[in-house]
Order: structure tokens, then C-alpha cells, then sequence
């Protein structure tokens, strides 16, 4: 009987401590670090992927700058250009100018897993072709009348 009112005893203290039933909480502590160490992860490298999204894109939009920049120098050195043409470079800035603020090319999407209680992220690009297609018109808009204005000197 000492021992069943000892033990008993015992467990009472136990249940009644702060601490009671730790390892069960233990567990869902557990849990949580390793969900919100996969989360960071996750997080890392949709930023890294984000990063060398924008520097391709940014790497396009120079490229079309310095292409639109040599045709600027060009139309001025030879004085032939008209208003229309001076309008298509204009637009041609502002889709690039568009393109910079808000790139087409690059969307972050919801990895919506089922039964998951966490969504994560993915980074996705887009082709870039499509996204600098309009702009490219433009420019070859931009070269055609340069070049027909240059034949008509």
C-alpha cells in the first residue's frame, strides 16, 4: 500500500507541474520548427530564382535600349527623321518602361497541394521572346521608316 500511495503521489506532482505532458507538446514544437525551416528554404530560393529573373530581364531590356539607342544616334546623325517615327520610339519606351516595372515574363505561383496546410510559393518564367515581341515590332517599325526616309534623301 506504501507504494500505490507513493507512486500515487508521484503522478499527482507530475500531472501538476507546468511542464506536464511536454513531450506531447514537444512534438507539435517540433513540428513547427522544421515546417517554418522548410518555409525559409522555400523562400530562399524563390528570391534567388525572383533575382535571376529580373537580371535576364533586365539584361533584355538594356539590350533593347542600347539596339533602340544606335537607331536614335544613327536617325540624328543623318537629320532624317519624322514625327511618326519620334512617336514609335516613344511607344517603344513606354512598353519597355512598362516591361521594367512590372515584368510579363516572370509570376510567382501558389503551389496549392492538396491536403496541405502550407501553400508554398514557386517562381516561373516565362519565354522572353513573347515579352519583348511588341517591343521588337516597334523597333523594326522604328528601322523600316528610318531606312525609307535614309533611301529618300
Amino acid at each position: 500500500m506504501i507504494k500505490v500511495v507513493y507512486e500515487h503521489t508521484e503522478l499527482r506532482k507530475a500531472l501538476e507541474a507546468p511542464n506536464a505532458m511536454h513531450n506531447i507538446l514537444s512534438h507539435i514544437d517540433e513540428w513547427e520548427k522544421k515546417s517554418i525551416e522548410k518555409i525559409k528554404k522555400k523562400a530562399g530560393q524563390a528570391r534567388k530564382d525572383l533575382l535571376e529573373c529580373i537580371g535576364r530581364t533586365k539584361h533584355e531590356l538594356i539590350g533593347s535600349l542600347d539596339t533602340m539607342g544606335a537607331e536614335i544616334k544613327s536617325s540624328q546623325e543623318i537629320t532624317t527623321y519624322a514625327e511618326n517615327e519620334i512617336n514609335q520610339w516613344m511607344k517603344k519606351l513606354e512598353e519597355l518602361r512598362r516591361i521594367a516595372e512590372k515584368p510579363q515574363n516572370i509570376e510567382i505561383v501558389n503551389d496549392e497541394t492538396p491536403n496541405s496546410s502550407i501553400n508554398m510559393i514557386t517562381v516561373i518564367e516565362k519565354s522572353n521572346s513573347r515579352v519583348f515581341s511588341t517591343a521588337n515590332q516597334i523597333a523594326a517599325q522604328s528601322r523600316s521608316l528610318t531606312t525609307t526616309l535614309g533611301a529618300c534623301k
